[in-house]
């Protein structure tokens, strides 16, 4: 504990404490296992979407707002990984180009 004085006011500083355990939960997954679970989440989304326009085009299902919901879902996963994946390529292309 660290004690200072500022002018007529007096106080104290305790010392930061460690962190105690992992910072993220799944910190001892690797990129590669993150980045395949990622890539099935996005996959089972578009399956749903999927199912769910041959349900309405078929006639068992007439639930447009839900299809259309899932549609969009759909569209932003796959959107949110093709950027993800950008930037990867980009991240990989900069360290490929430093100079040793």
């Amino acid at each position: 504990m660290l004690t200072y004085i500022v002018g007529n006011t007096e106080g104290s500083v305790q010392a930061p404490r460690p962190v105690q355990g992992p910072r993220f939960p799944n910190a001892e997954r690797d990129f590669s296992a993150e980045l395949e679970a990622a890539i099935e989440k996005v996959d089972t989304i578009q399956e749903d979407a999927d199912r769910m326009v041959q349900n309405v085009a078929s006639g068992k299902d007439v639930n447009l707002h839900g299809m259309t919901i899932s549609l969009e879902k759909a569209d932003v996963a796959l959107r949110t990984m093709v950027t993800v994946r950008d930037k990867v390529v980009e991240a990989y292309q900069q360290v490929m180009n430093m100079s040793i």
